[in-house]
């Protein structure tokens, strides 16, 4: 594995370096994300697989904290519905 400090950053990176290196983010920086990256990372979102390979992508990025806020109300009900039905299955380990 690739020490941290020699790790690229930004376009140039080594895909597997940093995802092997990767940490979990707990906290984010109350900094706006410029447009052109967000954009960008909408456009690898799509690259992602999907259920029966269907691309049925829909997004909704939100700059508005506000906006953010009324979503996140919406959101919490959406989680709360998902918990109360199929979430409460955990699906089963490898046999």
């Amino acid at each position: 594995m690739m020490p941290a400090a020699m790790v690229l950053l930004g376009e140039d990176a080594p895909a597997f370096a940093v995802m092997s290196t990767l940490r979990a983010m707990r906290r984010l920086k109350p900094d706006p994300v410029p447009g052109e990256l967000l954009e960008k990372l909408v456009q690898a979102a799509t690259w992602a697989p999907s259920g029966s390979n269907l691309q049925a992508h829909e997004f909704a990025v939100v700059t508005d904290t506000s906006v953010m806020g009324r979503m996140a109300k919406l959101w919490s009900g959406s989680v709360e519905a998902y918990l109360n039905s199929a979430g409460r299955v955990a699906p089963g380990g490898p046999g």
